[in-house]
């Protein structure tokens, strides 16, 4: 009897060694499949983290741009004035500078609303141009009548304070 099952038992046994490293090899195959997915996973989300990085450091260039732009707007605006109010300047330096600061602020402005425009419009070119029309048609009229303003009142008050000064020479 021990003969015939000894043999029973080696078979048995055998075949649970058999299974056993066919589910090892199994769970492996599974774990490495885990492990695979897992590092996919992790590239993308450091790909998708250094996308953000680079948006926010665009975002950044782009206000630090918006900010130096406004910062000269500004300063050119005050020369502008400060020198209309001199002896130095005569009509034509008023005008020019008038007419170039006036360009510049509604520039300025047209460079601000040009993202808005396009994702009001999703970046579609016959939309934009209708905007930019828009845009124009009403930025044209207000740009003229406040160079005539401006630059009239200016030159005004340049000649004035350039004939003050001759009465006080």
């Amino acid at each position: 009897m021990n003969i015939t099952k000894e043999p029973e038992t080696v078979t048995v046994r055998f075949y649970l060694e058999l299974t056993r490293l066919a589910q090892d090899s199994l769970n492996n195959r599974e774990n490495q499949k885990k492990m695979q997915a897992l590092n996919i996973e992790e590239k993308l989300r450091q790909q998708d983290k250094q996308q953000e990085e680079e948006k926010a450091k665009e975002q950044r260039v782009h206000h630090l741009q918006y900010a130096a732009i406004a910062f000269t707007v500004v300063i050119l605006l005050i020369v502008f004035l400060l020198l209309s109010h001199s002896v130095i300047a005569n009509q034509t330096s008023i005008r020019f500078l008038g007419v170039l600061s006036l360009l510049i602020v509604f520039e300025f402005l047209n460079l601000l609303l040009h993202p808005y425009l396009g994702d009001l419009t999703h970046h579609q070119s016959i939309f934009m141009l209708g905007a930019m029309v828009i845009i124009a048609a009403l930025l044209i009229p207000l740009h003229h009548k406040l160079e005539h303003w401006i630059i009239h009142k200016l030159v005004e008050k340049n000649n004035g304070i350039k004939r003050s000064s001759k009465k006080n020479n």
